[in-house]
């Protein structure tokens, strides 16, 4: 059994590689039906990274106000690719690109009841989490930080969206949970709240 607290590498992202954006604007849509297995460590290390990752002078992918960064990013494994050692809940860390292991085991199920019993999350191999601690933003913003944060999740959100339609993979974004089960589900400070559920997935073969 894993350690709560373990962090696992993940691999850099290859430039390179994929379709272009136009591409995947134009391709990009919304599903519910995964095939109940694990896809590719690499895939999963360029959703994570896509979701906020690091890039060039210290930045990410995402745009933030003022700088500050205000989201985290879960994965919740449930059929875990080839370099993570077993199904669970991670937290990703953007500052060097890792994941470490905040829960051991399958979740999936309760994840699907806490949203309102949308039982195709239980089915998706993961399911990446978009949260925020939104006093990051307000303390400097006042109110309308909150605006700011919910900006940067859509803009994390479609990050992620658009980087599974370049890697063949599925996906559809979430709002409908219950925020206290959520929460609790997923062990959060009092701070952090959830505002996107992205399960994500290989297809299912027409």
């Amino acid at each position: 059994m894993s350690e709560i607290g373990m962090t696992f590498p993940l691999e850099k992202p290859d430039l390179k590689e994929g379709l272009t954006l136009s591409q995947v604007l134009f391709s990009r849509s919304s599903t519910r039906r995964f095939a109940e297995t694990p896809f590719e460590f690499r895939q999963l290390s360029y959703l994570m990274w896509s979701a906020g990752g690091p890039t060039e002078g210290g930045r990410r992918t995402i745009p933030s106000a003022g700088a500050l960064y205000p989201l985290f990013f879960m994965a919740v494994i449930g059929a875990p690719p080839q370099g993570l050692p077993s199904p669970g809940q991670y937290r990703y860390r953007p500052e060097n690109h890792s994941l470490d292991l905040h829960r051991p085991g399958d979740i999936r199920r309760e994840l699907a009841e806490a949203s309102l019993n949308q039982g195709f999350i239980a089915k998706a191999p993961a399911v990446i989490a978009v949260g925020a601690s939104p006093r990051t933003t307000t303390y400097r913003y006042g109110s309308r930080g909150h605006r700011y944060v919910l900006m940067e999740a859509g803009h994390a959100g479609q990050n992620v969206s658009l980087m599974a339609e370049s890697l063949g993979l599925g996906s559809v974004m979430i709002g409908a949970f219950e925020d206290d089960k959520l929460a609790a589900l997923l062990n959060l400070a009092p701070e952090e709240e959830i505002l996107y559920l992205i399960p994500v997935g290989p297809l299912t073969v027409p």
